[in-house]
Protein backbone atom coordinates (compact mmCIF):
# COMPACT_ATOMS: atom_id res chain seq x y z
CA UNK A 1 0.00 0.00 0.00
CA UNK A 2 1.80 3.57 -1.07
CA UNK A 3 1.40 6.29 1.23
CA UNK A 4 1.44 9.93 0.15
CA UNK A 5 2.24 13.28 1.18
CA UNK A 6 2.06 16.77 0.31
CA UNK A 7 4.85 16.75 -2.03
CA UNK A 8 3.90 13.82 -4.24
CA UNK A 9 0.19 14.90 -4.61
CA UNK A 10 1.70 18.31 -6.11
CA UNK A 11 3.89 16.79 -8.40
CA UNK A 12 1.12 14.25 -9.53
CA UNK A 13 -1.99 16.72 -9.55
CA UNK A 14 -1.89 19.73 -11.93
CA UNK A 15 -4.82 21.76 -12.06
CA UNK A 16 -5.95 20.37 -15.70
CA UNK A 17 -5.89 16.65 -14.37
CA UNK A 18 -7.76 17.56 -11.19
CA UNK A 19 -10.87 19.65 -13.53
CA UNK A 20 -10.41 16.44 -15.54
CA UNK A 21 -11.14 13.87 -13.01
CA UNK A 22 -13.83 16.03 -11.22
CA UNK A 23 -15.69 16.67 -14.56
CA UNK A 24 -15.80 12.59 -15.11
CA UNK A 25 -16.63 12.53 -11.68
CA UNK A 26 -19.48 14.65 -12.34
CA UNK A 27 -20.82 12.70 -15.72
CA UNK A 28 -20.66 9.75 -13.28
CA UNK A 29 -22.87 11.19 -10.35
CA UNK A 30 -25.45 12.49 -13.18
CA UNK A 31 -25.63 8.78 -14.96
CA UNK A 32 -26.37 7.36 -11.18
CA UNK A 33 -22.72 5.22 -11.02
CA UNK A 34 -21.06 7.69 -8.70
CA UNK A 35 -22.63 7.46 -5.22
CA UNK A 36 -21.78 10.30 -2.42
CA UNK A 37 -23.70 10.64 0.52
CA UNK A 38 -24.26 13.38 2.94
CA UNK A 39 -21.30 14.08 5.14
CA UNK A 40 -21.10 12.44 8.62
CA UNK A 41 -19.51 14.31 11.54
CA UNK A 42 -18.81 12.29 14.98
CA UNK A 43 -18.72 14.44 18.07
CA UNK A 44 -15.85 13.39 20.00
CA UNK A 45 -14.03 15.20 23.45
CA UNK A 46 -10.60 16.01 21.79
CA UNK A 47 -10.93 17.48 18.92
CA UNK A 48 -14.23 18.22 19.21
CA UNK A 49 -15.22 16.47 16.28
CA UNK A 50 -14.51 13.87 13.04
CA UNK A 51 -15.76 14.47 9.71
CA UNK A 52 -16.19 11.60 7.22
CA UNK A 53 -16.65 12.12 3.63
CA UNK A 54 -17.04 8.94 0.97
CA UNK A 55 -18.05 8.16 -2.08
CA UNK A 56 -17.64 4.64 -4.59
CA UNK A 57 -17.42 4.83 -8.07
CA UNK A 58 -19.72 1.65 -9.23
CA UNK A 59 -17.50 -1.59 -8.26
CA UNK A 60 -14.61 0.23 -9.47
CA UNK A 61 -13.14 1.93 -5.87
CA UNK A 62 -14.46 3.47 -2.84
CA UNK A 63 -12.63 5.41 -0.54
CA UNK A 64 -12.98 8.49 2.56
CA UNK A 65 -11.73 11.35 3.62
CA UNK A 66 -11.54 11.63 7.19
CA UNK A 67 -10.13 15.25 9.30
CA UNK A 68 -11.05 16.89 12.69
CA UNK A 69 -11.62 20.21 13.22
CA UNK A 70 -10.41 23.00 11.48
CA UNK A 71 -6.73 25.24 11.15
CA UNK A 72 -4.09 23.01 12.04
CA UNK A 73 -5.62 20.16 12.80
CA UNK A 74 -8.22 19.98 10.05
CA UNK A 75 -4.80 20.24 7.71
CA UNK A 76 -4.01 16.81 9.10
CA UNK A 77 -6.46 15.13 6.72
CA UNK A 78 -6.32 11.36 5.64
CA UNK A 79 -8.03 10.17 2.49
CA UNK A 80 -7.74 6.20 1.74
CA UNK A 81 -9.20 4.48 -0.95
CA UNK A 82 -10.16 0.92 -2.07
CA UNK A 83 -10.71 -1.64 -4.47
CA UNK A 84 -14.26 -1.97 -6.03
CA UNK A 85 -14.25 -5.28 -6.36
CA UNK A 86 -11.77 -6.79 -3.44
CA UNK A 87 -12.27 -4.48 -0.95
CA UNK A 88 -8.50 -4.00 -0.94
CA UNK A 89 -6.66 -0.59 0.40
CA UNK A 90 -5.13 0.70 -2.49
CA UNK A 91 -3.12 4.00 -1.17
CA UNK A 92 -3.32 6.55 1.22
CA UNK A 93 -2.75 10.14 1.57
CA UNK A 94 -1.99 12.47 4.38
CA UNK A 95 -2.47 15.44 2.87
CA UNK A 96 -3.45 19.29 3.19
CA UNK A 97 -3.72 19.67 -0.30
CA UNK A 98 -6.38 17.57 -1.81
CA UNK A 99 -9.35 19.66 -0.03
CA UNK A 100 -8.27 23.27 -1.74
CA UNK A 101 -7.54 21.33 -4.48
CA UNK A 102 -10.42 19.53 -4.98
CA UNK A 103 -12.62 22.85 -3.93
CA UNK A 104 -10.77 24.70 -6.94
CA UNK A 105 -11.36 22.83 -9.45
CA UNK A 106 -14.65 22.09 -8.20
CA UNK A 107 -15.21 26.23 -8.97
CA UNK A 108 -13.15 25.82 -12.45
CA UNK A 109 -15.86 22.94 -13.41
CA UNK A 110 -18.81 25.67 -12.36
CA UNK A 111 -17.21 28.54 -14.09
CA UNK A 112 -16.58 26.35 -17.17
CA UNK A 113 -19.70 25.31 -17.51
CA UNK A 114 -21.78 28.49 -16.26
CA UNK A 115 -20.40 31.53 -17.70
CA UNK A 116 -19.02 32.05 -21.57
CA UNK A 117 -16.05 31.08 -22.86
CA UNK A 118 -13.55 33.19 -23.16
CA UNK A 119 -10.94 35.58 -20.42
CA UNK A 120 -12.63 36.84 -17.87
CA UNK A 121 -12.12 39.31 -14.61
CA UNK A 122 -12.25 38.31 -11.16
CA UNK A 123 -12.35 39.39 -8.19
CA UNK A 124 -11.22 37.49 -4.95
CA UNK A 125 -12.38 38.09 -1.57
CA UNK A 126 -10.35 36.12 0.75
CA UNK A 127 -6.40 35.43 0.65
CA UNK A 128 -5.54 32.26 1.91
CA UNK A 129 -4.62 28.79 1.03
CA UNK A 130 -8.70 28.28 -0.73
CA UNK A 131 -8.47 31.33 -2.32
CA UNK A 132 -5.45 30.69 -3.79
CA UNK A 133 -6.19 27.39 -5.29
CA UNK A 134 -9.24 28.78 -6.76
CA UNK A 135 -6.92 30.61 -8.84
CA UNK A 136 -4.73 27.83 -9.28
CA UNK A 137 -7.85 25.94 -10.86
CA UNK A 138 -9.13 28.66 -12.72
CA UNK A 139 -6.64 29.19 -14.80
CA UNK A 140 -7.06 25.69 -16.64
CA UNK A 141 -10.56 26.50 -17.95
CA UNK A 142 -9.91 30.17 -18.70
CA UNK A 143 -7.41 33.35 -19.16
CA UNK A 144 -7.85 35.18 -16.11
CA UNK A 145 -7.56 38.45 -17.66
CA UNK A 146 -7.33 40.48 -14.00
CA UNK A 147 -8.17 39.56 -10.66
CA UNK A 148 -8.60 41.66 -7.93
CA UNK A 149 -7.99 40.45 -4.30
CA UNK A 150 -9.90 41.48 -0.96
CA UNK A 151 -8.56 40.52 2.10
CA UNK A 152 -8.73 40.84 5.65
CA UNK A 153 -5.93 43.14 5.96
CA UNK A 154 -4.21 45.07 3.68
CA UNK A 155 -1.29 42.98 4.96
CA UNK A 156 -2.23 39.47 4.12
CA UNK A 157 -3.92 40.65 0.93
CA UNK A 158 -0.45 42.07 -0.07
CA UNK A 159 1.38 39.06 0.44
CA UNK A 160 -1.44 36.99 -1.14
CA UNK A 161 -1.03 39.66 -4.00
CA UNK A 162 2.68 39.28 -4.44
CA UNK A 163 2.28 34.79 -3.90
CA UNK A 164 -0.40 35.23 -7.09
CA UNK A 165 1.70 36.98 -9.26
CA UNK A 166 5.19 34.91 -8.43
CA UNK A 167 3.88 31.88 -8.51
CA UNK A 168 0.90 31.91 -10.92
CA UNK A 169 2.02 35.00 -13.10
CA UNK A 170 -1.05 37.08 -12.52
CA UNK A 171 -2.08 40.53 -13.24
CA UNK A 172 -3.15 40.87 -9.67
CA UNK A 173 -3.53 43.96 -7.45
CA UNK A 174 -5.71 45.09 -3.99
CA UNK A 175 -9.21 46.17 -4.03
CA UNK A 176 -11.18 47.70 -1.55
CA UNK A 177 -14.33 47.57 -1.60
CA UNK A 178 -14.61 44.44 -3.67
CA UNK A 179 -14.64 45.44 -7.17
CA UNK A 180 -17.75 43.78 -8.33
CA UNK A 181 -17.61 44.94 -12.11
CA UNK A 182 -15.85 41.52 -12.23
CA UNK A 183 -17.05 39.03 -14.37
CA UNK A 184 -16.54 36.27 -11.56
CA UNK A 185 -17.15 36.77 -7.78
CA UNK A 186 -15.23 34.04 -5.86
CA UNK A 187 -16.08 34.56 -1.75
CA UNK A 188 -13.09 31.94 -0.39
CA UNK A 189 -13.40 33.66 2.99
CA UNK A 190 -13.46 32.33 6.93
CA UNK A 191 -16.13 35.21 7.90
CA UNK A 192 -18.54 34.65 10.22
CA UNK A 193 -20.46 37.12 8.41
CA UNK A 194 -21.71 37.84 4.92
CA UNK A 195 -18.62 39.88 3.09
CA UNK A 196 -20.88 40.70 0.30
CA UNK A 197 -24.03 42.65 -0.56
CA UNK A 198 -26.16 41.39 -2.79
CA UNK A 199 -27.67 44.20 -4.02
CA UNK A 200 -24.07 45.00 -5.43
CA UNK A 201 -24.76 41.43 -7.75
CA UNK A 202 -24.97 42.46 -11.53
CA UNK A 203 -26.92 40.67 -14.64
CA UNK A 204 -24.28 38.82 -16.17
CA UNK A 205 -22.22 37.96 -13.09
CA UNK A 206 -21.32 34.73 -11.74
CA UNK A 207 -20.95 34.61 -8.08
CA UNK A 208 -19.39 31.58 -5.84
CA UNK A 209 -18.90 30.84 -2.14
CA UNK A 210 -16.77 28.65 -0.60
CA UNK A 211 -16.07 29.22 3.13
CA UNK A 212 -18.43 29.29 5.83
CA UNK A 213 -21.73 28.26 5.03
CA UNK A 214 -24.26 27.27 7.82
CA UNK A 215 -26.74 28.75 9.93
CA UNK A 216 -25.02 31.08 12.52
CA UNK A 217 -21.83 31.10 10.81
CA UNK A 218 -22.20 32.17 6.68
CA UNK A 219 -20.08 34.81 4.39
CA UNK A 220 -23.30 34.94 2.77
CA UNK A 221 -26.85 35.57 3.50
CA UNK A 222 -29.79 33.68 1.76
CA UNK A 223 -30.41 36.81 0.19
CA UNK A 224 -27.53 36.77 -2.18
CA UNK A 225 -29.81 33.48 -3.52
CA UNK A 226 -32.90 35.62 -3.76
CA UNK A 227 -30.96 37.85 -6.14
CA UNK A 228 -29.71 34.67 -8.05
CA UNK A 229 -31.46 33.87 -11.27
CA UNK A 230 -29.93 30.41 -10.78
CA UNK A 231 -28.71 29.01 -8.16
CA UNK A 232 -26.19 25.64 -8.66
CA UNK A 233 -24.29 23.32 -6.39
CA UNK A 234 -22.25 20.61 -6.96
CA UNK A 235 -23.70 18.11 -3.55
CA UNK A 236 -27.69 18.15 -3.04
CA UNK A 237 -26.85 15.98 -0.25
CA UNK A 238 -24.10 17.93 1.25
CA UNK A 239 -26.27 21.07 1.59
CA UNK A 240 -28.82 19.17 3.15
CA UNK A 241 -27.20 17.12 5.76
CA UNK A 242 -25.57 20.33 7.23
CA UNK A 243 -25.83 20.72 10.91
CA UNK A 244 -25.90 23.39 11.49
CA UNK A 245 -28.28 23.65 8.50
CA UNK A 246 -26.80 25.20 5.20
CA UNK A 247 -27.78 28.86 4.96
CA UNK A 248 -29.92 27.79 2.10
CA UNK A 249 -31.48 24.19 3.36
CA UNK A 250 -35.07 25.67 3.11
CA UNK A 251 -34.83 26.18 -0.45
CA UNK A 252 -32.84 23.20 -1.57
CA UNK A 253 -35.38 22.07 -3.97
CA UNK A 254 -34.93 25.57 -6.10
CA UNK A 255 -31.21 24.42 -6.09
CA UNK A 256 -29.83 22.75 -9.41
CA UNK A 257 -26.62 20.33 -9.06
CA UNK A 258 -24.01 20.89 -11.26
CA UNK A 259 -23.76 17.34 -12.63
CA UNK A 260 -27.24 17.55 -14.09
CA UNK A 261 -26.35 20.72 -16.00
CA UNK A 262 -23.44 19.01 -17.61
CA UNK A 263 -25.31 16.23 -18.65
CA UNK A 264 -27.98 18.11 -20.11
CA UNK A 265 -29.19 16.67 -23.72
CA UNK A 266 -27.95 18.96 -26.76
CA UNK A 267 -26.12 21.56 -24.84
CA UNK A 268 -22.08 21.76 -24.55
CA UNK A 269 -19.39 23.73 -23.25
CA UNK A 270 -19.61 26.00 -26.58
CA UNK A 271 -23.04 27.84 -25.64
CA UNK A 272 -22.28 31.44 -25.50
CA UNK A 273 -24.24 31.81 -22.36
CA UNK A 274 -23.16 28.65 -20.27
CA UNK A 275 -25.33 26.03 -19.49
CA UNK A 276 -28.01 26.10 -17.66
CA UNK A 277 -27.54 30.20 -17.42
CA UNK A 278 -29.52 32.71 -19.96
CA UNK A 279 -27.40 35.59 -21.07
CA UNK A 280 -27.72 38.54 -18.47
CA UNK A 281 -28.50 36.15 -15.65
CA UNK A 282 -27.22 36.38 -12.11
CA UNK A 283 -25.67 33.17 -10.92
CA UNK A 284 -24.91 31.88 -7.70
CA UNK A 285 -22.85 28.54 -7.35
CA UNK A 286 -22.48 27.51 -3.58
CA UNK A 287 -19.18 25.06 -3.60
CA UNK A 288 -20.28 22.75 -0.37
CA UNK A 289 -17.95 19.72 -1.19
CA UNK A 290 -18.58 16.99 -3.39
CA UNK A 291 -17.95 13.79 -0.87
CA UNK A 292 -15.60 11.28 -2.18
CA UNK A 293 -14.35 13.69 -4.52
CA UNK A 294 -11.04 13.54 -2.91
CA UNK A 295 -10.54 9.62 -2.87
CA UNK A 296 -11.12 9.94 -6.56
CA UNK A 297 -8.21 12.30 -6.74
CA UNK A 298 -6.21 9.83 -5.35
CA UNK A 299 -7.37 6.92 -7.16
CA UNK A 300 -6.29 9.20 -10.31
CA UNK A 301 -2.62 9.24 -8.64
CA UNK A 302 -2.72 5.67 -7.47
Amino acid sequence: MRVLGDDEIRARLSADRVVAVLTALLHAQAEGDFRAPARAVIPLTHPERLTVTAGALGDQWYGYRAYAGVGAQGDEQVTVVHEGASGAVLGMAVSALLGPMRCGAMTAVAVDALTPPGPVDVTLVGAGRQAYHQLWALRAVRTLRRVRVVGRSPGSAARFVEEVRSRLGLDAAEATPPDLEADLVVLATSSPTPVLDPERIRPGQLVVTVGPKQVGRAEYSPALADAADLVVTDSLAQLRGYDPPHVLADRADEIVELSALLATPGVDHGDERGLGAAAGSRVLFCNVGLAGAEAALLHSVL
